[in-house]
């Protein structure tokens, strides 16, 4: 059983130095009838969106957005906490321009 693991890890490693231009994969079978499948390939993008903009998330004003504000940008809304640097619940001009910053 082990062996199988270390074969399968060692077949992952192998793969994700190639460069693959579409998901491949492989299927083992082990000595005791199991099978299993491997896939692997280049990483899915997230949908795109568009930068968000900050005074059409800001519905109430405050200079500030809350959670609720950024759910209207999905990106955004699901990134809150990293986005959130000082994690007081709100994101600011500056905090929101440099989650857009980052690659």
């Amino acid at each position: 059983m082990r062996s199988f693991y270390l074969v399968a890890i060692a077949s992952l490693l192998v793969a994700s130095t190639q460069l693959a231009a579409a998901d491949q994969t492989k299927t083992i079978k082990s000595a005791d009838g199991r099978t299993t499948i491997l896939t692997w390939g280049p990483a899915h993008q997230p949908p795109a969106q568009a930068q968000p903009d900050f005074d059409q998330l800001d519905r109430d004003g405050d200079g500030m957005l809350s959670l609720v504000e950024t759910e209207a940008h999905r990106l955004l809304h699901s990134d809150f906490d990293y986005a959130d640097l000082n994690s007081d619940g709100q994101l600011s001009r500056a905090e929101l321009a440099r989650w857009v910053a980052q690659p």
